[in-house]
């Protein structure tokens, strides 16, 4: 980049500062000394100029998870990042190089925001407790059944996926918009722009049980009534019907679920990318050929999935850093295959076309 380039960033972060406006009226003014601006449009482009080197140190590495063919070694979804290997040496590997490239562009991981997964299915005990670094400062590893929080889900061995704080976070706002003083469709508003989307985002990458979205959805669908002064005998059909039909247009989780299982795995058979295409293709195949077969789960994970997955999350100034298994990848599309025939039996009156012929 050149130094007019640079002059440029220097002169729009230089000096900043922001305030607040709080019920004793303006702060005084609060120096802004670490990170991008929020909503500038300038800030994903600095932050994409940022982590592309480092995206490009890893992806270069021939080290990697071997998927169906393809060398996976790194995915990225914004400053979450997971790094993958088919062995403990080849997974410190790519972390020592991750290491020298933060360092050298001044990134510093948190060791204790980290995790780290190793595990062999050859070994009766699948989950190895091995330590790996992240710029010299160790890595914490994972027991079966403990979970790390990654893109909203729980994610580990053996660990249920199913976002039971979230939920639970979401039913609690709505009392509290239910106790506000606002008025009926201004509730149902609120419910339907801040509280929904909060599952529907966390349901793209989790198997999530439908039995606390069903209680879920009871909860609601009470508040709703109360909002509507309607008795709660009264038809259910009222909270989910559109508006232009007379009703609330509240969507079922329990629906969003299934929806979120078909567009996904839509998306990613799909997909531009060809490797990404081509992957999901054929772990589908492999799972499908394991479902027709009537295979048990332990002989599925053997299968599909490697020994050793490593995951890090990096953020601009203070990056975090773990590590994981390829059998949540695994188990997903073997579930997907098990899932879908029911799934698109509701949803087919309501989506044209919508129907399972089998892989």
């Amino acid at each position: 980049m050149s130094e007019n380039f640079l002059c440029v960033i220097r002169e729009v972060y230089e000096g900043c500062s922001t305030t607040i406006h709080s019920v004793e009226g303006e702060t005084a003014e609060i120096p802004i000394r670490s990170r991008v601006k929020q909503g500038c449009p300038l800030s994903p482009i600095i932050f994409n100029l940022a982590m592309e080197p480092l995206l490009q140190v890893i992806s270069n590495d021939t080290d990697g998870f071997n998927l169906h063919g393809e060398r996976v070694s790194v995915l990225a979804y914004a400053d979450d990042l997971v790094l993958t290997a088919d062995d403990p040496e080849n997974l410190q590997h790519i972390l020592d190089a991750t290491s020298r490239a933060a360092d050298w562009m001044g990134l510093r991981f948190n060791a204790k925001k980290c995790a780290s997964l190793h595990i062999d299915v050859s070994k009766r005990d699948s989950v190895q407790a091995t330590w790996f670094q992240i710029q010299g400062e160790p890595i914490i590893p994972l027991a079966e059944g403990q979970a790390y929080r990654h893109l909203g889900t729980p994610t580990g061995f053996c660990v249920r996926q199913t976002p039971e704080d979230t939920i639970q976070e979401i039913l609690l706002d709505a009392t509290k918009i239910d106790a506000s003083l606002l008025a009926p469709w201004q509730k149902i508003n609120a419910l339907n722009t801040f509280l929904i989307p909060r599952i529907s985002f966390v349901l793209r990458g989790s198997a999530v049980a439908k039995v606390p979205l069903g209680k879920a959805d009871k909860i609601v669908r009470q508040l709703v009534k109360k909002w509507l002064f309607l008795p709660q005998r009264a038809s259910d059909e009222l909270v989910y019907i559109t508006h232009r039909h007379g009703g609330a247009n509240v969507p079922r989780m329990g629906d969003l679920c299934d929806i979120a299982v078909i567009t996904h795995a839509f998306c990613l058979l799909t997909c531009p990318n060809a490797m990404v295409r081509n992957m999901a293709a054929n772990t589908l195949h492999v799972g499908a050929v394991l479902w027709m077969a009537n295979l048990d789960g332990t002989v599925a994970t053997s299968l599909c999935c490697g020994p050793t997955l490593a995951m890090p999350r990096v953020a601009w100034g203070s990056a975090s850093a773990a590590a994981g298994s390829g059998v949540r990848s695994a188990r997903s599309w073997e579930s997907w295959c098990h899932r879908s025939g029911p799934m698109t039996t509701p949803l087919s009156p309501r989506t044209p076309g919508a129907c399972w012929r089998g892989p």
